[in-house]
């Protein structure tokens, strides 16, 4: 029951439904990266995914979630976000005892309130990084009862390498030039405006470029700031593409300015790319990046901070290329899916055991 980080519940869903489950995917809000929204990530994963927003007016959305409940034998309902789903999980439970709620906390803003409200129906929390279980530790929860699952990618599928020919030619990349990237969610906590300013910052650098793919609310509103920059600013915004690893591979160095975060796949995929990362100080990033080593941390939305940071690459390539080896290096080291300790599946298991065990 979905209501925002669709990309890392795409991995989620796919582990579960290669796991053996039968997965229904109900979402209450459509995130929208350019023409399309992405619940086209979970359609290519499991046959019933039910957009609600897509065919239904809000009025009606009960009816159906009921209908739903009433015609599947659910075990569990893993909850990431919906707000309409924490409104209506007492009267779910009454229903349906037996069932195993799982909420998963991405960080510990947001949601959390909601969650908070609605602990004692919940059979157990899945966390993506130490600072949300942290949190859940603090609001009261048990430690068997929270499962900390860090996401990861498949590290080999991103490759170092020389930059695509394609991307080089359309970009107008000189080999001299230090590629800058930002791909990702164009919203508000996701902070790509600062990236815009940062480019401006920058400007005098002329080895800088500046690369930005993805798409969101902000879309127009990165179109009319890049629009209103100075004309030496080197920035181009790509909007949504198919297939993200190209660009990665093209990036030398990647951005997340984000006043707010959890652990971000874009982060881990740019490392696993030999990206040097800047990013900011919040959420689960300082377990991704450590100062001076495969990037750098900076306070949130501090645009001078950043361009300092790039600046200061761009006058020393071999520092650059020290921290774009070392981010290869800690990617493979600790972000391989591969080699997770914890699984999705065995948490939400887990949590079923435990809400049969006390029904019985």
């Amino acid at each position: 029951m979905i209501g925002g980080a669709e990309r890392l519940l795409a991995q989620v869903v796919r582990e579960l439904v290669e796991g053996g489950w039968r997965v229904v995917v109900v979402s209450t809000e459509l995130q929208h990266m350019g023409p399309n929204d992405t619940i086209s990530w979970f359609e290519t994963v499991t046959p019933e995914v039910y957009a609600l927003p897509r065919f239904l007016k809000p009025a009606q959305w009960r009816d159906f979630i009921d209908y739903l409940f009433a015609s599947r034998r659910f075990d569990a309902v893993l909850l990431a976000g919906s707000r309409l789903f924490y409104r209506i999980l007492s009267d779910l439970k009454k229903g349906y005892p037996e069932l195993a709620i799982v909420d998963f906390l991405f960080n510990t803003d947001g949601h959390v309130k909601l969650h908070r409200d609605v602990m004692s129906l919940l059979a157990g929390v899945l966390c993506e990084n130490a600072e949300v279980r942290d949190w859940c530790l603090a609001a009261g929860w048990r430690s068997h009862e929270i499962t900390l699952v860090e996401s990861r990618i498949d590290v080999t599928a991103y490759a170092e390498g020389p930059r695509p020919l394609d991307l080089v030619e359309r970009l107008v990349i000189r080999p001299e030039d230090i590629v800058v990237g930002y791909s990702g969610r164009l919203s508000e906590e996701k902070a790509p405006e600062i990236f815009v300013e940062v480019a401006i910052l920058c400007r005098q650098e002329p080895r800088l470029r500046f690369v930005m793919t993805g798409g969101g609310r902000l879309a127009d509103e990165i179109e009319r700031r890049v629009s209103r920059a100075p004309a030496e600013t080197r920035i181009k915004v790509c909007g949504v593409v198919d297939d993200v690893k190209p660009y990665f591979t093209l990036y030398d160095v990647f951005v997340l300015p984000s006043f707010k975060d959890g652990r971000p796949i874009a982060v881990l995929e740019a490392l696993a790319s030999g990206c040097a990362v800047v990013a900011s100080f919040v959420g689960g990033l300082p377990a991704l990046v450590e100062n001076d080593v495969n990037g750098y941390l900076v306070p949130p939305g501090d645009a001078a901070v950043i361009a300092t940071h790039l600046l200061t690459l761009a006058a020393d390539p071999n520092r650059l290329a020290a921290l774009q080896i070392a981010a290869r290096q800690v990617a493979e080291r600790n972000f391989d899916r591969r080699f997770a300790d914890a699984s999705y599946a065995r948490a939400i298991e887990s949590a079923v055991e435990r809400v049969r065990r006390s029904v019985d």
